[in-house]
């Protein structure tokens, strides 16, 4: 795992240093966690790919449609998917919820 100057640390890295800085500069953290998780994806390393993608902060319709596609809370939490976004739109208890 490589540390980036926030002193977190982040799962092996399939973006050179230039994508990266592009993607933080143009786009933000989220657009790196991403591209990282699909990068990984497609270098076959799923770990990495679920480690990337768990850093992301989803926005609330992209977590309601990840909890229907996978038939409720359990998937989201099991993964440790960061709900924030979806909390505040929907109420604490969104995940619980029919």
């Amino acid at each position: 795992m490589s540390t980036i100057t926030q002193g977190v640390q982040q799962p092996k890295s399939y973006l050179s240093d230039e994508e990266r800085q592009g993607l933080l500069l143009e786009v933000g953290i989220n657009a790196v966690y991403l591209a990282e998780s699909t990068e990984a994806t497609l270098a076959g390393d799923e770990d990495a790919a679920w480690e990337w993608f768990r850093l992301a902060e989803l926005s609330a319709s992209t977590l309601a449609y990840i909890k229907a596609m996978t038939g409720g809370a359990d998937f989201i939490r099991e993964q440790g998917l960061i709900t924030t976004k979806a909390d505040e739109q929907f109420g604490q208890d969104w995940l619980d919820s029919a």
